[in-house]
């Protein structure tokens, strides 16, 4: 096992925060795991101590960062303000919510399966306003 001492570790720790937060999760979990590798290498054991308390900062920043959005998601986000954004008159906008509801359930049951759910919950906002517009639209024609 090669040794290394506090102020070269400190180094590679400083280049890691520097970049840290403009890199992607997955990456910055990478060099979170090889600064770890790098703390036990640190020679005397005080200072070991002292890296690894510092790595374990660079532990929570990397826990409280959000998963990120992926390809599905953002479709199913997209066709959601499509729908509810809808122009027109009562019956053109109801078609296009339902076009809308219809297109994220296709996205959900394409997506990862602990995606599936939260997609489909997107179609519960965009149903009710479809069916206040439908009730508006009966009242209309009454």
């Amino acid at each position: 096992m090669h040794f290394m001492d506090f102020t070269r570790f400190d180094a590679e720790y400083g280049a890691v925060l520097n970049r840290g937060m403009s890199m992607q999760r997955a990456d910055f979990a990478v060099e979170v795991e090889r600064l770890h590798g790098l703390a036990d290498q640190v020679e005397p054991a005080a200072s070991q101590e002292k890296a690894h308390g510092l790595v374990a900062k660079l532990d929570k920043v990397l826990a409280n960062r959000p998963e990120p959005v992926s390809e599905a998601v953002t479709a199913a986000v997209r066709a959601h303000r499509r729908a509810r954004n809808a122009q027109g008159g009562l019956q053109e906008r109801i078609t296009s919510i339902r076009a809308g509801i219809a297109e994220i359930g296709a996205i959900a049951d394409t997506a990862p399966p602990k995606e599936q759910s939260g997609i489909r919950q997107l179609t519960e906002s965009l149903s009710m306003l479809a069916e206040s517009l439908e009730i508006s639209a009966s009242s209309a024609d009454e």
